[in-house]
């Protein structure tokens, strides 16, 4: 029981933390985004609707089950819920997702274009070969979370949001939150590298030892 409830504890600091950190980087702004963990197999961590995710406290952290109802008192969870359990229910090792609305990543999803990741091989190695461009829906429906679904795979760990924003996911929060750091970097240097010409992929053949090296 107490190490239960340490993990719990340890698990509430962290999405505190790194509520602060995608503030502080602009990754987000006033009452925008989400952060969740699971807790185990019946229960997951969500932060509560409607509060600045760089000013949250470990008690305002909500509790909803796989269902995404509450089970605790006086905290209201995120209203893109259905979004993170989708994340859950679909893919067993996922252990943490992250919705944010970083400004060059979400720049591609307003553009209507997804994010091709074989000009770098660090990118590639942490979010895949892409990071698909999941079609506009309206938020805290259920078709948002619907629409997610025929791009859920185990080697897509990044996705843009039509008109909305960004999701990453890892088999825990630090991971989670590396891959949204990693997207937007890789973002803004595409963005960047349009300026001065056009960003070159790396050649097929190297794509393939890359794959095989890193087990991709």
């Amino acid at each position: 029981m107490a190490q239960r409830e340490g993990r719990e504890s340890e698990l509430r600091r962290l999405i505190c933390e790194i509520g602060r950190r995608i503030y502080n980087k602009s990754y987000t702004s006033g009452t925008g985004g989400n952060i969740s963990a699971r807790l185990d197999d019946a229960r997951v961590l969500i932060t509560p609707s409607r509060r600045n995710k760089g000013f949250l406290k470990p008690d305002e952290i909500a509790t909803i089950d796989m269902k995404g109802l509450g089970t605790a008192q006086g905290v209201t969870a995120s209203s893109e819920k259905l979004v993170h359990l989708q994340f859950y229910r679909m893919l067993p090792d996922v252990g943490a997702v992250i919705h944010a609305h970083p400004p060059a990543a979400t720049a591609y999803a307003l553009a209507g274009l997804e994010i091709d990741c074989s000009c770098c091989p660090e990118t590639m190695v942490f979010l895949g070969d892409r990071v698909p461009l999941v079609p506009y829906e309206t938020p805290s429906t259920q078709a948002l979370p619907d629409n997610f679904t025929p791009y859920l795979n185990s080697k897509t760990t990044a996705y843009l949001m039509q008109n909305h924003g960004v999701v990453t996911i890892g088999a825990d929060l630090t991971v989670a939150y590396n891959n949204l750091e990693t997207l937007e970097l890789y973002a803004k240097t595409l963005l960047y590298a349009r300026i001065i010409g056009e960003p070159k992929p790396i050649p097929p053949d190297k794509t393939d030892h890359l794959k095989e090296t890193f087990g991709l």
